[in-house]
């Protein structure tokens, strides 16, 4: 299950998805602006890939994880 808010720490985070990030990532933890950016997309040698549902979740509780070292 992924939260579209959540709180870590006294901190209220916010999951935001986006097509694609830059540089192949899956997700992002963004600490100045508390968001967890997950990428729908990937670009792998040239070629789009569409992520799983399974894949974004596994990205989510990643970022979670770095979240929590706030």
């Amino acid at each position: 299950m992924i939260y579209k808010t959540f709180k870590i720490a006294n901190q209220l985070i916010h999951t935001i998805f986006v097509e694609s990030l830059q540089g192949g990532e899956y997700g992002k933890f963004n600490d100045a602006k508390n968001q967890i950016i997950l990428a729908k997309t990937v670009e792998i040698e040239g070629e789009i890939i569409e992520l799983s549902p399974s894949q974004i979740e596994n990205t989510f509780y990643h970022e979670v994880n770095l979240a929590s070292f706030i």
